[in-house]
């Protein structure tokens, strides 16, 4: 339902084979793989940052302190922005994912 017209940024780094599953497992040139989660998703928010243009941005969790791990596992926010460079962006909309 929040699928935008333009190819994002997430869709280029996909063509490049790059996505947070490999990241963990491979890592990247200054960060050896394997990678815990945090890590992958640290990493893939970088190689994102480095890309202009619409992107869909996973956002972590700001207070895990006292959640089960269920509770940790069926929540996402998905934040769409237009990034015109490494520090500017346009929120287009935040999703929540349950």
């Amino acid at each position: 339902p929040f699928r935008t017209k333009a190819k994002t940024s997430n869709e280029v780094l996909s063509m490049q084979g790059m996505n947070i599953g490999t990241l963990m497992a491979w890592g990247t040139g200054t960060r050896p793989g394997p990678l815990s989660l945090e890590d992958g998703e640290d990493e893939y928010r970088v190689a994102l940052s480095r890309l202009t243009g619409e992107q869909y941005e996973l956002l972590p969790l700001a207070n895990m302190e006292g959640m089960t791990p269920q509770q940790l596992a069926a929540l996402f926010t998905i934040r769409h922005v237009h990034r015109t460079s490494v520090n500017q962006t346009k929120v287009l909309g935040i999703y929540y994912i349950l």
